[in-house]
């Protein structure tokens, strides 16, 4: 059996918005979620006809999420998070 790589690249690149899923009057600590934007990027490797390998990263922005109820009031100074991931897919 003869190993033959392939050695092919993709590459990926993603923008998103989504409006805020509640109002102000509704929001909460736990999930402070305003309007929505997110970048990524991300690589996968063909590593062989067999395997590939890649990685991501993300960045989500999830606005001021100011909170205005009766028990509650404020707003969050930087509401963001960061996604890594990593990934390997093997074909049977």
């Amino acid at each position: 059996m003869h190993f033959k790589p392939v050695e092919k690249w993709l590459l990926q690149l993603e923008f998103s918005y989504d409006t805020s899923p509640v109002d102000s009057d509704d929001r909460t600590p736990d999930m402070p979620m305003d309007r929505q934007i997110r970048y990524a990027a991300g690589a996968q490797y063909q590593w062989s006809e067999k395997l590939s390998v890649g990685g991501q990263f993300v960045y989500a922005d999830y606005g001021d999420a100011k909170i205005k109820n009766d028990l509650l009031k404020g707003e969050y100074d930087r509401n963001e998070l960061f996604f890594f991931a990593l990934n390997a897919n093997w074909k049977f």
